[in-house]
């Protein structure tokens, strides 16, 4: 079985090797398109035992492209240094075409935004191609230099893990950052396995999903048993098990006895969000989820101690003094909060500003604590060049004049008889080590967002996933509050200890876990 195994893999890796043109490329970009079935929700992990250890193989076949060409050269260093190049430049097209497979899969969620509105229905095409190509470049240069290096055996697998991993990392923080499907949610099926992340974060978990998966092609070096290779990965994948399984059942979730939340879901669809006959809808909707009575035993708000709605939860400005607010704040009882995702403005006229916010009130309408969005969405939330892009009809997708303004930098919010919380908006909790302020630790993350642009695709699950990677990589809870889901509370470990179905108007009562004790990863990235 073992030999037969073998060999099929050896007849694979001697196709991948040699295989030519536009065949290679494009069997490295179905080989990228396959990957993504390891990400969340799917979660088959397996999957890249399979595409990264072909990857390699690719690789190893760009220097037989160079042959022909340099078969003419007489300068040995010439020839030896022209064979590096032209291999690498090949290295460079199976990495980027590999990625483009990888990204256009996995990003194909980001069009459905485009359909909410018609008008920009023609940048659709657009969105879903020239963003994955530019993700994909990182994965080309990352191939490209590791080529350049290439040696064999087990130091290719280490080399191209190296120069992937450092390439993720760039993605994640150059150009404004989009550390999007990252490889290390490739061990979101396990929670267990995750717990390795509260060492080395999410970038220290992608570099050994790359090492561990690409270590497969070794199977099929002779210099290598095949059972020695297969006991060996096997044992490490046993090990990071093994010491998640532990870390969860030595940290039993435990709960602030005198906090509970009421998180609410209004579940609007994005084309009504902004239109001017649903405002009263939306806002009946919100009182009504919010003094929802869930049974017989359950008095709707008069136990609770936080009610939280989701970004830009109400589609006006929140003032203190309106008949709304004192609809709302009527609701709570006197030692209560409403905490809101608002979209909120400061100043008057020409000279106002507006900020994706997330405010708190107290049960007497007050307004004692606020947070304004520092990490914006380029085309979402502001237009990059819009003097330029608006001259060619671009505009950004949220349908307000103006753009909103950046808030100064990732907060606390503090509230009395409150454990202080990191505020963070949509996307900002994709961000490794730049969700919670280094200095002053908060005792929990708070999450609220808006996924109904993007329908019934994977991007929503994929969010998530990003929130419970935060919970674990920060030793902290997460409550994440969606629009139209998933809307969910994260114990400091990532245990998902409640949540709602997505698309259903709905509330969720729950206790907030406590935090643990800072993890290293948060040691180790207060320096830097």
């Amino acid at each position: 079985m073992i030999n037969k195994c073998q060999q099929m893999l050896l007849t694979w890796s001697s196709y991948c090797i040699t295989i030519w043109g536009w065949r290679k490329l494009l069997l490295s970009t179905g080989l990228g398109a396959l990957s993504v079935l390891a990400l969340p929700p799917i979660n088959l992990f397996f999957v890249l035992f399979f595409t990264l250890p072909s990857l390699i193989w690719l690789l190893d076949g760009a220097l037989e492209t160079s042959l022909k060409a340099q078969a003419d050269l007489k300068n040995k260093f010439i020839k030896r240094l022209f064979t590096k190049l032209y291999a690498a430049r090949s290295a460079f097209l199976v990495g980027l075409t590999f990625g483009f497979g990888y990204f256009f899969v996995g990003l194909l969620w980001i069009g459905e935004a485009f359909l909410v509105e018609e008008k920009f229905i023609y940048l659709l095409p657009f969105a879903v191609t020239l963003m994955p190509l530019l993700l994909a470049t990182f994965w080309g240069l990352a191939c490209f230099f590791a080529r350049v290096f290439w040696t064999s055996a087990i130091k290719n697998v280490l080399i191209l893990t190296i120069f992937l991993s450092f390439f993720e990392y760039l993605r994640g923080h150059i150009f404004t950052g989009f550390p999007w499907n990252l490889l290390g949610f490739a061990f979101d099926f396990s929670t267990a396995m995750l717990q390795s992340a509260s060492i080395w974060g999410v970038y220290g978990l992608t570099f050994m999903v790359i090492l561990l998966s690409s270590a497969f092609s070794l199977l099929i070096n002779t210099r290598f048993k095949f059972k020695t290779v297969a006991s060996s990965l096997a044992l490490i994948f046993f090990v990071i098990w093994a010491g998640g399984a532990i870390r969860l059942y030595y940290n039993p979730t435990q709960f602030h006895d005198d906090i509970l939340l009421r998180l609410v879901q209004g579940n609007i669809a994005q084309k009504d969000k902004w239109r001017a006959e649903m405002r009263p809808v939306i806002a009946n909707r919100y009182l009504e989820l919010s003094a929802r009575k869930l049974s017989a035993e359950n008095l709707g708000l008069s136990k609770i101690t936080h009610l939280i709605w989701p970004e830009a939860a109400m589609p006006f400005l929140l003032k203190p003094e309106s008949s709304f607010m004192r609809q709302v704040t009527s609701l709570l009882n006197k030692d209560a909060y409403l905490i809101t995702g608002a979209t909120r403005r400061q100043g008057n006229g020409d000279s106002a500003t507006f900020y994706n916010s997330i405010l708190a009130f107290d049960s007497q309408g007050n307004q004692l604590g606020k947070y304004d969005k520092h990490h914006l969405v380029p085309f979402g939330e502001y237009l990059p060049y819009s003097n330029l892009l608006k001259k060619i009809g671009l505009n950004k997708l949220i349908p307000m004049e103006g753009e909103f303004s950046k808030g100064k930098k990732a907060a606390n919010i503090y509230l009395k008889n409150t454990p202080p919380f990191a505020a963070n908006i949509c996307f900002e909790i994709i961000f490794s080590a730049k969700v919670v302020d280094r200095k002053y630790r908060p005792e929990w993350i708070l999450n609220v967002t808006n996924d109904g642009w993007f329908g019934e695709t994977i991007g929503p699950h994929q969010h998530l996933a990003q929130a419970r990677m935060r919970a674990i990589e920060e030793g902290l809870p997460t409550v994440r509050v969606a629009n139209t889901g998933y809307t969910a509370i994260f114990d400091p470990l990532g245990r998902k200890i409640a949540h709602l179905a997505k698309g259903k108007a709905d509330v969720l009562d729950s206790q907030l876990p406590l935090k643990v004790e800072p993890t290293i990863f948060v040691i180790l990235t207060s320096f830097l």
